[in-house]
């Protein structure tokens, strides 16, 4: 289990604070980093409030490729406790409006169901305007259930 959340841990560690390779300019509309919170109430756990960081691998024209990273709370039935959740996704669409995907896995470090490593999944709309720090997203993912969530892009 300390293993498990120790390559987590590194592998949060390694995205946050290393040298990306993507070459972008001050004027770009792309940022390849994000950092935002979900609020969801739903399926396996009844309701979360989850933080993310998130780190574009792959970009071609309007669809990215993604790893993110979060780290959040969660409540079942008056019982609670804290998760980690790695993901690999995809959006694309328009300029604006955006369809994502993911999935990876969620492990539960403190709690009621503290060592479970469910899979994750999620599927949502994204919006974000070109040249525009903010993001606002919604959707479904498990074990979270309906998600509503706002970032900052840099």
């Amino acid at each position: 289990m300390k293993t498990i959340v120790c390559v987590i841990l590194s592998v949060f560690y390694t995205f946050c604070f290393s040298q990306s390779s993507i070459q972008t300019r001050r004027d770009s509309i792309f940022q390849p980093r994000a950092l935002y919170a979900n609020l969801s109430a739903g399926v396996r756990v009844i309701s979360s409030m989850t933080a993310y960081y998130e780190s574009t691998l792959r970009t071609r024209g309007n669809s990215r490729t993604y790893l993110k990273a979060g780290l959040g709370y969660y409540a079942v039935f008056g019982r609670g406790g804290m998760h980690v959740i790695g993901n690999l996704g995809w959006y694309g669409g328009g300029v604006k409006h955006k369809i994502e995907c993911g999935g990876g896995l969620d492990y539960f470090i403190l709690g009621d169901l503290q060592g479970a490593i469910p899979l994750s999944a999620s599927l949502g709309y994204r919006f974000q305007k070109p040249q525009k720090r903010f993001l606002f997203r919604t959707g479904f993912s498990y074990p979270e259930g309906v998600y509503i969530g706002a970032g900052y892009r840099f």
